[in-house]
């Protein structure tokens, strides 16, 4: 059965990489439903952060396909039950008529929200949580006049107490630090 995956990749910071790694997905005929790319927590290691809807042996054939990269350390696929994660959207709003301000900020201080910019005209607020909160709070915007909307990908944590580098190879990691220093 398919399910939503989130793919954690733990990287060396190499150009082209990228690349070859979303190769992997389209061979497989994989859609990339969230992607973001950042630094660890440990210099000159970057984490991908990949969410793709398969089944689960088909999450263990992309995780094995990845981890043959050179630069690939290490990667895991995890459901959701085993993950902490977080999207961020921004919604753009009209305020033209200065009669919708106060419901839309009541309306974002209900629901988690805040308004990080705002002019004649317009205002834009910020929200966390998952993909289902933010297009919650989408639809409650909606009717105000909703002018632009965007939102990152997922970004994601797994739930067990151990530091992610902690996990994967901790001599290999030592012996790449000593070469970044």
């Amino acid at each position: 059965m398919e399910k939503l995956y989130t793919i954690s990749v733990f990287t060396e910071n190499n150009i082209g990489l990228l690349n070859r790694l979303t190769i992997i997905f389209t061979r497989r005929r994989i859609n990339i439903e969230s992607l973001t790319v950042s630094e660890t927590e440990k210099k000159g290691i970057s984490r991908f952060t990949v969410v793709v809807k398969c089944t689960e042996d088909m999450s263990r054939k992309l995780v094995q396909q990845i981890n043959k990269v050179i630069e690939v350390l290490i990667a895991y696929a995890y459901d959701a039950d085993n993950m902490i994660f977080s999207e961020v959207a921004i919604y753009k709003v009209n305020i033209e008529d200065s009669t919708k301000l106060t419901p839309i900020v009541n309306l974002a201080n209900e629901h988690g929200a805040r308004v990080m910019y705002m002019e004649p005209g317009f205002a834009a607020l910020e929200k966390t949580g998952t993909i289902e909160d933010l297009m919650l709070f989408y639809d409650l915007l909606k009717p105000f006049g909703l002018l632009e909307f965007v939102h990152s990908g997922r970004i994601a944590i797994h739930k067990q107490r151990n530091q992610a580098h902690e996990l994967y190879h901790a001599e290999e990691l030592a012996e790449y630090e000593q070469v970044l220093n």
